[in-house]
């Protein structure tokens, strides 16, 4: 008895351990799913900008839209990833434009870069829908008008067919 008494609290202690791993895996699946969806959903909205047609996924001023609410979600960090040439926004950016894992620093590189040009359409005072698109329009032509990326940005163009 004394023996059962003495090993509850271990017996506890390892269920409880248990719990908080299953807690984390679970979370974890769920981070990596919001995220998919959330560099999915980014995704389109650059190609309809791109693309610029009626006929796109979703309509040119939702998207607009969607890059507005984008931008004011992440202006701090877009003002700290640009001026540093990596970060979480770069991360998102790079996903939204299906740049490899590999090219994220030389991605990153070029949008600081291109800091200034860039900032002159996010910063919040000024923003609106129409400005928003102009950002992720003008990430885009900056990166298709780079050598290295312009490859990159060719295959972009043909798998979502703009």
């Amino acid at each position: 008895m004394n023996l059962f008494k003495a090993s509850v609290p271990c017996i506890l202690s390892i269920l409880s351990t248990q719990l908080a791993f299953a807690q984390n895996e679970a979370a974890g699946v769920l981070t990596t799913v919001a995220t998919t969806a959330a560099g999915v959903g980014t995704t389109v909205m650059v190609v309809t900008l791109m693309d610029g047609r009626r006929s796109s996924f979703l309509e040119t001023d939702k998207a607009e839209k969607l890059a507005e609410i984008f931008i004011r979600d992440n202006s701090l960090n877009i003002d700290q990833d640009l001026a540093l040439g990596e970060g979480k926004i770069i991360n998102e950016l790079a996903a939204a434009f299906e740049i490899k894992s590999d090219m994220r620093l030389q991605f990153g590189q070029l949008l600081k870069n291109n800091r200034a040009a860039l900032l002159s359409f996010a910063t919040l005072k000024n923003l609106t829908p129409r400005r928003a698109g102009e950002f992720m329009r003008t990430v885009a032509a900056k990166t298709e008008q780079d050598s290295t990326f312009k490859p990159f940005m060719q295959d972009f163009r043909k798998k979502h067919r703009i």
